[in-house]
């Protein structure tokens, strides 16, 4: 047990340095789009972006999932040889059709999504970024797959690099606006392209097998739909708020969104990469149930905390990014989505059943249904509440997602959740942000220090309500005694691990 823990931290660590690095470009970039851009220009980029994320999934026909459940279902070195140059073939088929019906069809599709026809000037970037981006996907869960967490890290800082130095040369420099930034996608996923592409060369064998397209194709579709749930589930709500209000509203709404996402950027995302080749690796060992319910355990624990200490801070941090006071009420919506996000988490460990039962319609089914709730109450409250209604529907979506997906996962593997602790925990972290935006207002040095105070104290408000088991607690005074003793601090948490394993026995 202490070893997979170990190499799931390990792996999860890495990922976080590269996953937080990617998303952080998404939160470094926001001084200078907000200093850059109107509201309404960021209004735009903001619609372009999801059309291009929701673009580069579709084009990916579900195989990125399919790569990393062949590669623990495929032993023979040349056999997966043969199924990653068969699933490459496949995706990249798919890829040259659309550049071709994008050619004919495009414009008309884009008018249709925003009459006001400031996104059509855009086609050929929205085009080629999606493939690339399709394509550099597939191959880096290629390295995922095979649990090269480090190559994976390295591939993605280049590529967050390049982004970030050509935003800052076009954008800040030469006043590309717009179309900066998606010269500096391009270029990025060009760049990438190149490196993976020669990376994967060695991974081909060069025979194409349509029984393996065929299978990879009936695990991965379901898939598509998940994804483009998921997506539609975290953008919709941008092309409603642009149909219904404004684009200014769009870039407020989005700007508080990406706020947010810190807490998706270094935990949630990290843990999703680790998550998969984590589950399949565990799943029928020894111990396997206990370890599935410590991860929804932990995970809540940390992104609670987490989020908290962002929602306190969330009007301070969006001061610190937003260059323009245009931006500042894009706080207003930070706490909710944090929530939001906390809940998708949780989501991603209740599915586990499903996942290792390759139950993955069921997947596909719930997120699309809980898309289409939140487009639903979005057509009808935005209109009638404004922007914040968009945050909360979100929210309402994610939680009704959770539960619907823990309790149908249960049927096929029943995980002892500890849901009693898990409702302790998110009370209380609601209690102390109630506590904390009813007595503190606005920023002041007052307000940040009493906030610092609550976000360190939260962990020890958990005591009284027994949230703790006494060795965790026990082990925790040892780790805080010798904080600098890296190798006692290791000894100590194998102790714990096995003194839990010889109580299940």
């Amino acid at each position: 047990m202490f070893g997979k823990i170990k190499n799931f931290l390990k792996d999860s660590a890495i990922y976080s340095v590269s996953n937080a690095a990617y998303k952080g470009m998404g939160v470094i970039t926001l001084p200078i789009y907000s200093k850059y851009l109107t509201l309404s220009q960021f209004g735009i980029f903001v619609i372009l972006d999801p059309i291009i994320t929701i673009l580069a999934e579709l084009l990916s026909a579900g195989q990125t999932n399919s790569i990393l459940y062949f590669a623990k279902a495929t032993e023979e070195v040349s056999k997966r040889k043969k199924v990653f140059f068969t699933i490459t073939i496949l995706v990249v088929s798919i890829n040259l059709l659309f550049i071709v019906l994008a050619h004919i069809w495009g414009n008309g599709i884009l008018l249709a999504i925003d009459q006001s026809g400031d996104i059509t000037g855009y086609l050929l970037f929205i085009i080629y970024i999606s493939v690339f981006r399709s394509v550099n996907n597939l191959f880096l869960n290629k390295l995922r797959a095979d649990e090269n967490s480090i190559a994976f890290t390295i591939i993605t800082l280049i590529k967050i690099a390049s982004f970030v130095l050509a935003i800052i040369v076009l954008v800040a420099f030469y006043s590309f606006g717009i179309s900066g930034i998606l010269y500096a996608y391009l270029f990025s996923e060009l760049l990438i392209f190149i490196i993976l592409a020669f990376k994967m060369f060695s991974h081909f064998q060069f025979e194409f097998h349509s029984g393996i397209a065929t299978e990879s194709l009936k695990f991965g579709f379901p898939l598509i739909f998940s994804a483009i749930g998921i997506m539609l589930l975290n953008l919709s709500d941008r092309f409603l708020l642009n149909h219904f209000i404004d684009k200014s509203s769009v870039g407020l709404y989005d700007f508080g969104y990406r706020i947010a996402g810190i807490l998706n950027m270094f935990l949630i995302m990290p843990f999703n990469l680790t998550l998969m080749p984590s589950v399949y690796n565990v799943y029928n060992t020894p111990g396997y149930e206990r370890y599935y319910s410590k991860l929804m355990t932990y995970l809540c624990f940390i992104t609670v905390w987490a989020g908290l200490a962002i929602s306190l801070m969330s009007e301070e941090l969006v001061r610190l990014f937003a260059l323009n006071s245009d931006y500042n009420n894009a706080y207003t919506v930070v706490p909710i989505i944090i929530l939001a996000y906390i809940f998708s988490a949780a989501r991603n460990v209740a599915s586990i059943g499903l996942l290792v039962k390759k139950k993955t319609t069921y997947i596909a089914l719930l997120t699309l249904s809980m898309a289409i709730l939140n487009i639903v109450l979005n057509i009808y409250l935005i209109p009638r509440y404004g922007f914040i209604t968009a945050a909360y529907t979100t929210l309402f979506s994610y939680f009704v997602f959770h539960i619907v997906t823990e309790l149908i996962s249960r049927k096929y593997l029943d995980i002892k959740y500890e849901t009693g602790k898990l409702l302790m925990l998110f009370a209380l972290a609601i209690i102390v942000y109630l506590f904390a935006v009813n007595i503190l207002n606005g920023v002041s040095i007052f307000s940040f220090i009493v906030k610092l105070i609550l976000i360190g104290v939260f962990p020890l408000l958990l005591l009284p309500v027994k949230f703790y088991e006494e060795i965790e607690i026990a082990t925790l005074k040892k780790i805080f005694n010798n904080i600098s003793n890296f190798s006692e601090i290791k000894r100590m948490i194998s102790d714990l691990l096995s003194q839990r394993q010889n109580g299940e026995k």
